[in-house]
């Protein structure tokens, strides 16, 4: 059996500075892009809020367009192993979807920007091949645990799943659109304590089967 080589002290400390520099870069792309817009931003802008050279942007990421596309790639990455994981566990299909849209709203929690630039460029924005097929996918997992929950007899058996999904997964979209967008009357709430709120009217609403009375 042949020895891997060892990677040296040095190589290990570049390839920390190499992930470092990606890290810092992706992270101020979505801040950048959620605050200015894609067709306002520039490569110069996202350099600038990084603290790194102009090149090395374009040395890991390429163009602007190829910087959303490898945000979209992370987000649908993150979201459909959620929500795989989710459709796995045990528990209701009302539960299941209840702990979809806490996931949604948690992850505006976590990083309100990446969603803001969801909403401003996939959903309202002119979006992209890649921000379709994640919105896509999203709503095909959602499709079928409710298929499922209609084949177990948990639901109706006059429900059809895809417009169920398309109605549950728009309630919940509007919802983060309200929160960024700033249409929701916060009052003077804090962002925790409205996301707490939002999350027990989505499980009442399911609870009462008022989605396509499920």
């Amino acid at each position: 059996m042949t020895d891997l080589p060892e990677t040296s002290p040095e190589t290990d400390r570049q390839g920390k500075k190499r992930k470092n520099s990606q890290d810092r870069i992706f992270r101020s792309a979505v801040s950048v892009l959620a605050q200015k817009g894609y067709h306002n931003t520039r490569i110069t802008d996202i350099a600038r809020h990084a603290g790194v050279a102009y090149g090395l942007v374009y040395h890991y990421f390429g163009s602007k367009q190829n910087i959303l596309e490898v945000i979209l790639n992370e987000v649908g990455l993150r979201f459909n192993e959620r929500l795989d994981r989710i459709a796995a566990d045990e528990g209701s299909v009302r539960e299941k979807l209840g702990r979809v849209a806490d996931y949604m709203f948690d992850s505006y929690l976590a990083n309100e920007d990446m969603i803001h630039l969801l909403v401003n460029e996939v959903v309202h924005g002119p979006g992209t091949e890649r921000g379709i097929e994640i919105a896509s996918d999203l709503i095909g997992r959602i499709s079928r645990m409710i298929s499922e929950g209609v084949q177990d007899g948990e639901l109706h058996p006059g429900l059809e799943p895809q417009v169920i999904a398309l109605s549950f997964f728009g309630s919940v979209q509007m919802l983060l659109t309200s929160l960024v967008a700033g249409y929701y009357d916060r009052r003077g709430q804090k962002r925790i304590a409205i996301v707490k709120s939002l999350k027990q009217q989505v499980r009442l609403l399911l609870q009462n089967g008022s989605y396509g009375s499920l």
